[in-house]
């Protein structure tokens, strides 16, 4: 029993290795990455999450992943967040609509950025800012569970 569980922890050590710690982690090296050598990602509308894995384990920096157009829904699009977490990629979350909720939603689930469509003008970019950065810096709302 004591051997079963020494290896389960070790491989378990393995994995982690393997995978970026934290969305911190992958955002730092994005940033990183695009002040020096630039970023390379897709626009996506798959639905399976070994596909945004396939993409990161192929070398891509970020992926958008797509709610406006297509099939994706909030509760799969988490999925696919796992999948780009996992391949140590940027998930980007293209929001359905210029809502607050909406926005609100997919950060929640792990976004680690959104990209929000018909925006038009400065002040609609700053609007969007204010919904998506928690107090001082903006308005969003946080949930204590």
């Amino acid at each position: 029993m004591k051997v079963a569980i020494l290896l389960i922890c070790n491989m378990l050590n393995e994995v982690q290795k393997q995978m970026k710690s934290s969305m911190y982690d992958i955002i730092s090296e994005f940033k990183n990455k695009l002040k020096s050598e630039g970023v390379v990602g897709v626009f996506c509308k798959t639905c399976d999450p070994a596909f945004i894995e396939v993409l990161g384990h192929a070398g891509a920096d970020y992926v958008i992943i797509d709610l406006e157009h297509g099939p994706n829904s909030i509760q799969n699009v988490q999925n696919l967040i796992r999948g780009a977490q996992v391949a140590g990629i940027l998930p980007i979350v293209r929001a359905k609509e210029n809502y607050e909720s909406v926005m609100s939603e997919a950060l929640d689930i792990g976004a680690g950025g959104i990209q929000v469509p018909q925006i038009t003008s400065a002040d609609e970019a700053h609007e969007v800012m204010k919904h998506t950065k928690f107090s001082p810096a903006g308005e969003r709302g946080v949930c204590r569970f």
